[in-house]
């Protein structure tokens, strides 16, 4: 990677409070999904803006999980936002919104776009993951 780019590294679910990263999440306690990012150095110290967002796709139904974002998605680099080159950004699934989801496979879909003109853009996808009971 150069001192200008932005990356997303890794997009993955894990239970909510969990350590580690998990394919099969109960559909009874929601979930979390971490988006690992890295900024060149260049880019970084400049304080460009960026937005980051996933889509949490229900590849059975055919529909979107709704997520939140648990900090800021969006901002300055080298500001509270994103106060160093590596950044992992955390989204809540609520349990609400997983309703009859049971056996339902899913993935993540993650963006970033960093810069105002000719933005630097990098996409991720997570590893296929089950909604269980």
């Amino acid at each position: 990677m150069s001192p200008n780019d932005v990356e997303l590294v890794r997009v993955y679910t894990k239970e909510t409070g969990g350590k580690i990263s998990d394919s099969t999440l109960p559909v009874s306690s929601g979930f979390e999904v971490i988006v690992e990012a890295e900024a060149g150095s260049a880019i970084h110290s400049s304080g460009a803006q960026f937005l980051t967002n996933i889509l949490v796709r229900d590849l059975s139904a055919n529909d979107l999980i709704p997520a939140t974002p648990t900090q800021a998605s969006s901002g300055a680099m080298s500001s509270s936002a994103w106060p160093e080159l590596y950044r992992a950004f955390q989204y809540k699934v609520n349990t609400a919104n997983l309703t009859g989801r049971e056996n339902h496979v899913c993935q993540v879909i993650s963006f970033l776009n960093a810069g105002m003109t000719n933005p630097d853009v990098s996409f991720a996808v997570s590893p296929l993951f089950i909604m269980t009971k």
